[in-house]
């Protein structure tokens, strides 16, 4: 045969773009447009994204689309000009489905203040020598040559942090006199030389942590940050979901437990990245903890030092509050078409009149102002999620009324698209809502009253809702069940209270009414899930029981609330009898009130 005539094997460049796109969709953790986060599991599926560029100019521009899923970016110089960088590049451009922003921030309070930054980060260096203490109580009792590999690092780490802690507590600030009392105690030479090396790297941090909130402040009042990311993100051809948070760029968390234990004594250039991290906002409106000597706790030799230093009294302004509502704002204007929007992050004591948009400068456009102007930028968004996680912790009380307000109004003007299709509310961890320390029950008085932001909402194609810990009057209750649509799939109301005065029978018979008439319009049962409400008869009934005898398994109804349960299957329609309806016919002439303490057995009613 003909040599000429010979088929020419066939390799992988001449599959199409599409296989070769999945083939490489296949090595690597790709978030499909569903997903609202992506957290890398192996680090070694970004390098093989790298390492496939290199091959030739048809990988690089597959694999270019698989480098950068998520685009992270943070209130710096550095962060704006990567982001402008990616997004030049029209290939990794087209892989971006999410964009997380982090308002971590260096406040001026911190920033000028030699005294309050050497505090807050003598509460994280007591922190992490507690938790070697735990593994060197009596290690230093035994002989050194009895002492395994991972031992002897921890012990080492733990002088290194106790001569270091010391070192620091002498500081107070640069081109000040620092040589204190244990300098001067007879300590060895090698002993001054690394207190001296102590004291320099936590000068050397403090004056590049005040450049970088310079930085900061800067992007932010000049409205630079905020334009120049509109215009990165609007080369982005896929509509991309928007995250916000305060996770810092690196700090004490961002590594395990275990690993903190020796990582700063160890690796100089990581815990300097951590010293000059910029702050999540609980840490900033925690501020007043930093002039207190506990943050300073077994060292009464700050005592004099911490006197000499101002209380802060007003509340701290945090700046990147405002990007909340200006960043969306900025991208609608940009031609970005913003599908999801996720709110990790809200004020806890203050600031919340700076979710107000309006413009307080001269630099800043007049445009932006209003909440209709916030609304519409979000007309397109089809999922909303507002959850700060697990977080544990409540208010003494609640918040202001005026406070209150902008607060909703926020939150109004996010949840007004008629296209949302997801909503999750969950403001537990948000830490809004109030009780004393040790409350086991959770009554609708304590809940965070926020109701009245769905009152009026219409959502025709809402297929998920989840809400946790809000309050509601029983009006508001009513008109959010009304606006919900026959495309619900889901429903999940956890730890939601009905207001004094209020009932949960109407909303029950709304909310089997629409129930019914989604499962008959999808074909399938609609996902229910009723768990620790509270108000107008829940308050009540006897709560969820976790106690086991010891050496007893759990059983099937262990951890479940009985009456919920049964209102479940009512709104189901797998019980004809309004459970909160027959439980007031059983009681004629009683008044249910949150305060009743005088549960019915189950059953009774």
């Amino acid at each position: 045969m003909d040599s000429h005539s010979t088929p020419r094997r066939l390799n992988i460049l001449d599959l199409p773009d599409d296989v070769l796109f999945d083939i490489f969709d296949c090595l690597g953790t790709v978030p499909s447009v569903a997903q609202f986060y992506w957290e890398p599991e192996d680090h070694d599926v970004f390098k093989a994204m790298q390492n496939m560029r290199l091959v030739c100019r048809r990988f690089c521009a597959r694999a270019s689309r698989l480098l950068v899923p998520e685009l992270r970016v943070n209130i710096s110089p550095e962060s704006i000009q990567c982001a402008h960088k990616l997004t030049q590049n029209p290939d990794i451009a087209a892989g971006i489905r999410a964009v997380r922003v982090s308002l971590a921030y260096r406040p001026a309070e911190i920033a000028y203040s030699p005294t309050r930054f050497r505090n807050m980060h003598m509460k994280v260096m007591r922190s992490i020598e507690s938790s070697c203490s735990y593994y060197t109580e009596f290690m230093h009792e035994m002989p050194e040559d009895e002492l395994e590999g991972d031992e002897v690092e921890i012990c080492k780490a733990m002088d290194t942090y106790t001569e270091m802690t010391w070192a620091w507590m002498e500081w107070e600030g640069p081109g000040r006199n620092n040589r204190g009392r244990w300098f001067n105690s007879g300590a060895s030479d090698e002993q001054k030389e690394r207190y001296v090396e102590f004291q320099t790297n936590l000068c050397q941090c403090y004056e590049e942590y005040r450049r970088k909130h310079e930085e900061q402040k800067q992007l932010l009042e000049t409205g630079s940050f905020v334009s120049s990311l509109a215009k990165s993100l609007s080369r982005i051809p896929s509509p991309p979901a928007l995250r916000f948070s305060d996770a810092p760029e690196k700090d004490a968390d961002a590594y395990s437990w275990r690993e903190r234990l020796t990582v700063f004594a160890n690796d100089p250039t990581t815990f300097r990245q951590v010293l000059t991290s910029a702050q999540t906002w609980r840490i900033i409106e925690d501020h007043k903890s930093l002039d207190d000597t506990a943050a300073t706790h077994g060292f009464p030799v700050l005592d004099d030092i911490l006197a000499t230093e101002a209380s802060w009294e007003a509340p701290i302004e945090i700046p990147t509050v405002k990007l909340l509502w200006k960043l969306p704002i900025a991208l609608y204007k940009a031609g970005v078409q913003l599908t999801k929007l996720s709110v990790d992050l809200l004020p806890l004591f203050s600031n919340f009149s700076s979710l107000v948009p309006r413009a307080q400068s001269k630099i800043e456009d007049e445009s932006l102002a209003g909440w209709s102007t916030l609304a519409t930028a979000v007309q397109s968004v089809r999922k909303v999620s507002i959850d700060a996680g697990s977080h544990l912790g409540r208010r003494e009380e609640h918040m202001s009324s005026q406070d209150q307000e902008y607060l909703n109004n926020y939150l109004t003007a996010l949840l007004s698209s008629p296209n949302l299709e997801d909503i999750c509310i969950n403001f537990y961890g948000f830490k809004l809502n109030t009780g004393r320390r040790g409350d086991r029950r959770c009554t609708s008085d304590m809940l965070n009253p926020a109701g009245s932001v769905f009152s009026t909402a219409r959502y025709p194609n809402v297929k998920r809702l989840s809400l946790f810990a809000l309050r509601f009057t029983e009006q508001h209750l009513l008109g959010l069940l009304d606006g919900i649509g026959d495309k619900i799939e889901d429903l999940d109301l956890n730890t939601v209270g009905v207001s004094e005065g209020g009932g949960w029978t109407k909303p029950l018979d709304v909310l089997r009414d629409k129930v019914m008439r989604a499962s008959r319009y999808s074909g399938s049962e609609c996902e229910v899930d009723l768990t620790t409400l509270s108000g107008g008869g829940f308050d009540l009934m006897p709560q969820r029981s976790w106690h086991l005898d010891l050496g007893e398994a759990p059983g099937p109804d262990w951890g479940k609330e009985p009456f919920c349960h049964i209102a479940v299957d009512y709104v189901l329609g797998k019980q004809e009898v309004n459970p909160v309806a027959e439980l007031e016919r059983s009681r004629p002439g009683y008044t249910l009130s949150i305060h009743d303490v005088d549960p019915l057995p189950v059953g009774s009613w």
